[in-house]
C-alpha cells in the first residue's frame, strides 16, 4: 500500500478513511476494530503515516512517554449499535518496551528508553486478516471482519496496560460527535 497517497487523500484508519485518532479533553482516543488483541496482548498497533501521533510530530499531537494515558474506541460496536453508540475503554498507559522482539527495530525513544518498535515480521500477529470475528461484548453478540493485512499488520507497535481507573464508557454519538470530528490527520 502506498502510504503516502493514502494519508493524502483522507485519514487513515482499519475501516477506511475517516478519523483513527481523535485529540479530546487532553487525550487521544484510537479507534481499533481489534479491541480484544490490543488488550490482551498490551500492545497497540498503528501504521508507519500514524508515528507522527506519538512522536509529537504532527500538528497538535503530544509526545508519547512512560505514563501517557490514552483510550482505545471498540470500533465495531458503532455499527453494531446502529451507529448511535461508540464503546470508549480506558485509561490504558504507554509502558516501557523493555526487550522488542528478535526481529524487531526501535522508532520511538525518550530519556533512552523504547517507547515504540517497528516489527520485522507484523504478520505473526497478534493481528491478522478474519472474514468473521464473533465476540461477545457487554451482553450482545458482536459480529465483523479484520483486515490487518490491508495495513502492512501494524507494523509499529506500543506497549500499553490498562490502569486501575479503566472503564468502558458508552458515548451517544451526535451530530457534531467529538468522536467523530476530523482532529489529527495524516
Amino acid at each position: 500500500m502506498n502510504w503516502a497517497a493514502a494519508a493524502n487523500a483522507g485519514r487513515m484508519t482499519t475501516s477506511g478513511f475517516e478519523p483513527s485518532v481523535i485529540r479530546h479533553d487532553g487525550y487521544d482516543y484510537w479507534r481499533t476494530w481489534f479491541f480484544n488483541e490490543c488488550d490482551d496482548a498490551s500492545l497497540l498497533g498503528i501504521t508507519p503515516p500514524q508515528l507522527p501521533w506519538i512522536t509529537g510530530t504532527a500538528p497538535g499531537a503530544s509526545v508519547y512517554r512512560r505514563g501517557t494515558e490514552l483510550f482505545l474506541e471498540d470500533a465495531p460496536w458503532f455499527p453494531h449499535s446502529g451507529n448511535t453508540i461508540h464503546r470508549v475503554c480506558g485509561p490504558y498507559v504507554v509502558k516501557d518496551v523493555a526487550r522488542p522482539p528478535a526481529e524487531a527495530e526501535p522508532v520511538h525513544s525518550v530519556d533512552g528508553r523504547i517507547v515504540a518498535y517497528r516489527d520485522l515480521n507484523p504478520q505473526r500477529g497478534p493481528w491478522y486478516n478474519r472474514a468473521k470475528v464473533e465476540r461477545l461484548v457487554d451482553g450482545e453478540l458482536l459480529v465483523h471482519r479484520q483486515l490487518a493485512g490491508q495495513f502492512e499488520y501494524f507494523p509499529i507497535r506500543l506497549r500499553i496496560v490498562r490502569t486501575p481507573r479503566w472503564h468502558v464508557a458508552q458515548v451517544r454519538h451526535t451530530d457534531d460527535c467529538w468522536l467523530c470530528a476530523p482532529t489529527m490527520t495524516p
